[in-house]
């Protein structure tokens, strides 16, 4: 919270939109840190709210930047959690991880008003979480979202990457490796 908070607090006064950290938790994610900046924003998400991977760009963000043997095992959890799902949601679902992969942002539609975009925090190499925000689609045009708001979002990950790591660097090893505040847990994801 110590890293996260300015960063984020600094994102959503430049941009005017809120911000906020998600985590995953095996098949879902943990919001850990929102921006209190009020905005028109319909969904009011809080800090400590689940959401599933599937629904968040949070989670595509996940699915797209894990290994692929764990990206395989989570859709298999997905997949019998939310067993009423048609293949062709699941298809969609990994087009989606493989463009954010490529990409490195990812956008969730919550609602034909208001969506979402995010962008994957990398520290040493293993998706630790993501960093979005939430905008009224008709007060946001595509030009921009990519062109000025993701650069801005892309800055505030590496921002917290470089934290973290830092951080990390400056830890004794015993610490570095019981932490589980820093990275997701890969056993969650598997297990």
């Amino acid at each position: 919270s110590s890293i996260v908070k300015p960063v984020l607090d600094d994102l959503s006064a430049r941009i005017k939109w809120r911000s906020g950290l998600a985590i995953p938790n095996g098949i879902h994610m943990n919001l850990r840190y929102l921006t209190s900046a009020t905005t028109m924003a319909l969904e009011h998400w809080t800090a400590g709210s689940t959401i599933s991977v599937p629904s968040s760009n949070g989670g595509v963000l996940y699915l797209a930047m894990s290994p692929p043997d764990v990206r395989e095992i989570l859709f298999e959890r997905l997949k019998a959690y939310y067993s009423k799902k048609p293949q062709n949601y699941w298809d969609v679902l990994l087009s989606e991880a493989l463009l954010a992969e490529r990409n490195r942002y990812a956008i969730s539609r919550m609602n034909p008003k208001e969506h979402g975009i995010g962008v994957p925090i990398i520290v040493n190499g293993e998706f630790l979480g993501s960093v979005g925000i939430q905008y009224i689609t008709r007060a946001v045009t595509q030009s921009k979202l990519l062109d000025e708001y993701l650069p801005l979002l892309h800055s505030a990950a590496d921002d917290i990457s470089s934290a973290v790591g830092e951080e990390l660097a400056q830890s004794p090893p015993a610490t570095r490796e019981a932490s589980s505040d820093w990275r997701p847990d890969r056993r969650a994801a598997c297990g």
